[in-house]
């Protein structure tokens, strides 16, 4: 029983990674404060699962808001369409390695009509999520994030649990204002 063993693995990965505490402000060569932009590509939850995301930082590094669109995955079919996510993280202090607790709306299963039916219907299901993570942005500005949390499935649509955990593994690149030519 319980969480798959990737899963396990993720989150004990996600919570022994090295962070500068939560709560502590950023210091002064902290390079948080020039974050302006990330775009990621990768599976999960808040990139669609198989798709890219994009995410724009605001009080100096340590809030962001993010998009996602990709293919959403199936067990029974390679991909079940078009999905969506967005959400807001808020970061910890840290100045290339940072952790962060994001807040999203995203896919998080599919409804599938009950076999012997006579049509055949299936749904994307969304909802809330709520989930843990890991960034670390190199001094080239490559970028990794690791994500692991639970969401909700919001339907009245039987199904096997309406709590799912969420995933999120991602690469890309960020950029900071002094890159973009802003002062």
């Amino acid at each position: 029983g319980g969480f798959p063993r990737a899963i396990r693995f993720l989150l004990f990965v996600l919570l022994a990674l090295p962070s500068a505490s939560w709560a502590a402000p950023p210091d002064e060569h902290e390079s948080a404060g020039t974050r302006s932009a990330t775009l990621l590509a990768g599976v999960g939850n808040s990139l669609g699962w198989l798709g890219v995301q994009g995410e724009k930082y605001f009080h100096n590094g340590r809030l962001s808001v993010f998009a996602g669109v990709g293919l959403g995955l199936q067990k029974e079919r390679p991909a079940s369409g078009v999905a969506l996510a967005g959400g807001m993280r808020a970061y910890g202090a840290g100045t290339q390695g940072r952790r962060f607790v994001e807040l999203s709306v995203s896919k998080i299963g599919d409804w599938s009509s009950p076999q012997g039916a006579p049509t055949e219907t299936r749904a994307q299901v969304y909802g809330p999520g709520l989930q843990i993570g890991y960034q670390r942005i190199s001094r080239g500005g490559f970028t990794l994030v690791l994500s692991l949390g639970v969401g909700y499935a919001v339907t009245s649509r039987p199904i096997n649990s309406h709590v799912q955990a969420l995933v999120g593994f991602g690469l890309g690149f960020t950029w900071h204002r002094s890159l973009l030519g802003r002062p």
